[in-house]
């Protein structure tokens, strides 16, 4: 997907504003692992976190364009025909992960460490973005 949006590829997610998605920055997961060090509460256990502000595609693809300086090329496909064609296609699963929810509860980090997520998705769309555009060091 970042790819598609730096290559300024009109991409079919117009109409897709209400699928929820949970994401989670490189940086505040390091800082998640580095808080959760310290606590004996989470000595042996399992973890799902997420940066505490769930997005739609559209906006994670709004977000990711925006952070490169493009303009955003979506047009509103209807979600059925979307599931349609990626099905025809052979595509199913990976748009399904696109276009479907994917929402975590991060409750248990809440209460065992206080964790609450120090930047929002935002910052790390953009440090991909920029990190994906920047050119290739040998």
């Amino acid at each position: 997907l970042p790819k598609a949006v730096a290559s300024g590829m009109p991409l079919p997610f117009g109409r897709i504003t209400s699928n929820r998605r949970d994401l989670i920055g490189v940086r505040n997961l390091a800082m998640f692992i580095d808080k959760s060090l310290d606590h004996q509460k989470t000595i042996n256990e399992v973890f799902l976190i997420n940066d505490g502000a769930t997005m739609s595609t559209r906006a994670i693809v709004e977000a990711m364009a925006q952070s490169c300086g493009l303009p955003l090329r979506l047009f509103p496909l209807p979600v059925y025909l979307i599931r349609r064609l990626s099905s025809l296609a052979g595509l199913g699963a990976p748009v399904e992960r696109l276009i479907g929810n994917f929402e975590i509860d991060c409750s248990k980090a809440r209460e065992a460490i206080a964790w609450e997520s120090p930047e929002p998705p935002p910052f790390d769309i953009r440090r991909m973005m920029k990190s994906l555009l920047a050119p290739e060091e040998k």
